[in-house]
């Protein structure tokens, strides 16, 4: 896992959102301890050393030679837009928009919501803090998600585990009666109803600022 994860960092730095379930299936087991234990602090330091040397290097390497690595000697894709910027609008539309039709497709979302709703387990926790790391990521990149469809493809993982998990909760007929079951359709087939509205496009709009298109 700590190599892993230290492989993930050094690839792409916006892996570190991968330590909050990480964080929780350690609080989850140790408690608060778990920040005594020397292994924990091992992954840790696994996922942040190796970068942390890597980046420096690479950014001497920019200072002396001009040499570009990733965000190193280029405008940065981060940065928290201003809350009453109406780029969050159109961050929120093509995420939606990418979810519904490159992700999940609007059938697949339906049991994607389905296994969000459902009855809560360990698994679905960890899924859960999965999920809102993933936002967290969106949230402190927003320029990058806006402007990159392949930002989101670390959500896969994420979106296929509720996805099975709604399939296999919709299987339980004791699970969901099946007017839950028709208006969860509903929902989905508004939503891929919104989503068709003129033309199909995922691309965004002149009007939005990005730096890298």
């Amino acid at each position: 896992s700590a190599l892993g994860l230290s492989l993930a960092v050094l690839i792409k730095p916006p892996s570190l959102y991968l330590g909050l379930p990480l964080l929780y299936l350690s609080v989850h087991k140790f408690g608060w301890r778990c920040v005594t234990r020397p292994a924990l602090w091992g992954v840790a330091a696994a996922a942040v050393v190796p970068a942390v040397l890597w980046y420096a290097h690479a950014y001497q390497l920019w200072l002396d030679h001009g040499n570009t690595f990733g965000l190193i000697g280029r405008r940065s894709v981060a940065g928290v837009w201003p809350l009453g910027d109406e780029q969050w609008h159109w961050l929120l539309r093509e995420l939606t928009s990418r979810l519904t039709w490159l992700i999940a497709t609007p059938v697949g979302l339906l049991f994607g919501v389905v296994g969000l709703l459902g009855p809560k387990s360990q698994s679905a926790r960890v899924l859960l803090w999965w999920l809102l790391a993933f936002v967290v990521y969106a949230v402190l990149v927003p320029r990058g998600h806006l402007g990159h469809d392949y930002y989101q493809l670390p959500f896969v993982f994420v979106a296929a585990a509720y996805i099975g998990r709604g399939v296999t909760i919709l299987l339980d007929r004791a699970a969901f009666s099946r007017g839950v079951v028709a208006a969860l359709l509903v929902i989905a087939l508004g939503l891929a109803a919104w989503q068709m509205r003129g033309k199909i496009s995922i691309r965004k709009p002149d009007l939005v600022r990005v730096p890298f298109a």
